[in-house]
């Protein structure tokens, strides 16, 4: 555990731009490795994580050999696998941190067959999925600065739902009598100190919104309301859907038993009109003699 954290300031406090560090963040980063004095420049600051590390061979692997961040062919080398990020962090060539050209922010994971990257394009917090060969890349998912996200193929975020996987399995019959109940509202979010929409930008309090009023939705689905540990509740309209095919099947019976009845009464109808046109045609033979 001591080499994980020894290799994690190496890396996260030390070659992700030293020289850009504030000198509070230089003072912790030689703090954490140990260092006597805090190195002046980043070349300083490579030959003492060099000197710290000797003797150490994994870690000697993971930074300094052929591939390693800071070694002569890894990350920063003229043909390193990052030579085109600033800013950046190499981990054993597995995990990659920095900025592109255009100073947008990027995580690259490498795996067996598809490499994984998470970039922030544009304000936009984007998931890839990249052929090892970087044939073919795929965007998978996007979070937009006001929340909005969007996946391949769009629909909702599967989850686990087998039997063998369940236990205490209840029917749940809830439903016409709660969606009536629940009122849908629209409404502006004000910021409010101490919450998360103290941070919300002015474009995101300006947009009309549509949803519920937790208190009021409490009451009738407690189940889906939650209260944090600041004391403000937050909703999760998931199980709403289950309410919604309930109230459908609930509708679907009272729509066939409606159409029974309507059949039923047609019978009698059908049978008294046929009952009646026996009587008129008696009468009419009663009259005839």
């Amino acid at each position: 555990m001591a080499k994980i954290l020894k290799l994690a300031a190496i890396v996260g406090l030390g070659y992700a731009g030293y020289n850009a560090l504030s000198p509070t963040d230089k003072t912790a980063a030689t703090k954490a490795l140990g260092f006597k004095s805090t190195p002046t420049n980043e070349t300083d600051f490579i030959e003492l994580i060099k000197q710290t590390i000797k003797g150490d061979k994994q870690l000697q692997r993971l930074l300094t050999g052929p591939t390693g961040a800071i070694g002569p062919t890894g990350a920063t080398g003229a043909t390193g696998s990052a030579a085109n990020l600033q800013n950046h962090i190499l981990l054993n060539g597995e995990i990659r941190v920095g900025q592109d050209a255009n100073n947008d922010s990027l995580v690259n994971l490498r795996g067996r067959n598809k490499n994984f990257m998470l970039y922030n394009l544009n304000d936009q917090f984007r998931l890839y999925s990249i052929n090892t060969d970087n044939t073919q890349s795929l965007l998978l998912m996007t979070v937009a600065a006001d929340g909005t996200v969007s996946k391949l193929g769009g629909g909702s975020f599967s989850v686990l739902s087998d039997e063998r996987l369940k236990e205490n399995v209840l029917s749940f019959t809830s439903g016409l009598e709660k969606v009536l109940a629940i009122e849908t509202k629209t409404f502006n979010y004000k910021k409010v100190e101490g919450t998360q929409t103290e941070f919300y930008p002015d474009f995101l309090i300006e947009k009309k919104q549509y949803g519920v009023i937790a208190q009021q939705l409490q009451a009738i689905c407690p189940e889906m309301v939650t209260e944090g540990e600041d004391g403000f509740l937050t909703v999760d309209l998931s199980n709403l859907s289950l309410l919604l095919v309930n109230a459908v099947k609930e509708l679907n019976k009272k729509d066939t038993d409606q159409q029974k009845l309507i059949t039923s009464q047609a019978a009698k109808i059908k049978a008294l009109e046929d009952q009646q046109a026996l009587i008129l045609e008696r009468l009419t033979a009663l009259e005839a003699k």
